[in-house]
């Protein structure tokens, strides 16, 4: 099942191409290690896929989560499709794992998939993922002059936007704290 299927048929095989890789491999991560450091991957011009991670040098994930979007945001022009995977906290589970799919054509998505870690081993057990259509960030960023504006998240005035509206209120919370770090949209 494609969560692309209504976008251009470049734009919607390079989203599930790099879903393909990716989903699969966070999983891994996540049950293998308990968390998992950002990850992304780009669909170049040429249709090639080329991963890209943050390595757990920053303070926390969510730190390093906000460098791995500003670098894709300063090499938008070689990419024609991104993705960027990291976890966010989900109501009645441990978490789940956002993926943020955009195209350089506009075509924006967030795919969320509750996971709950149990037991002394942290064993992962993995929902179902919901899907939803999103403001861009990567190409929607007006300016680069943007990305040395650090608002201070506790200073912003941040509250979610209609679109998140039926997410749960952290994961809405999450999303309208980017699109506001990142300004206005086109």
């Amino acid at each position: 099942m494609s969560f692309f299927a209504d976008w251009p048929a470049v734009a919607a095989d390079d989203a599930d191409q790099m879903l393909d890789v990716l989903g699969p491999l966070t999983q891994q991560g996540l049950a293998r290690d308990g968390e998992l450091w950002p990850v992304g991957a780009g669909v170049d011009h040429d249709g090639e896929i080329a991963p890209f991670a943050v390595y757990p040098t920053y303070e926390s994930t969510r730190e390093a989560a906000e460098f791995l979007v500003k670098s894709t945001i300063r090499q938008r022009d070689s990419w024609r499709t991104v993705l960027i995977a990291d976890t966010t906290e989900w109501p009645d589970s441990s978490g789940a794992l956002r993926f943020h799919v955009e195209t350089a054509d506009g075509h924006s998505r967030a795919l969320m998939m509750p996971y709950q870690v149990s037991g002394f081993r942290k064993k992962v057990t993995f929902g179902e993922f919901t899907s939803v259509d999103t403001p861009p960030v990567i190409w929607g960023a007006a300016q680069v002059e943007l990305l040395e504006a650090e608002p201070d998240p506790d200073e912003a005035d941040v509250t979610p936007l209609e679109e998140f509206a039926h997410w749960p209120a952290v994961a809405a919370d999450d999303a309208a704290r980017l699109l506001h770090m990142f300004g206005p949209f086109a």
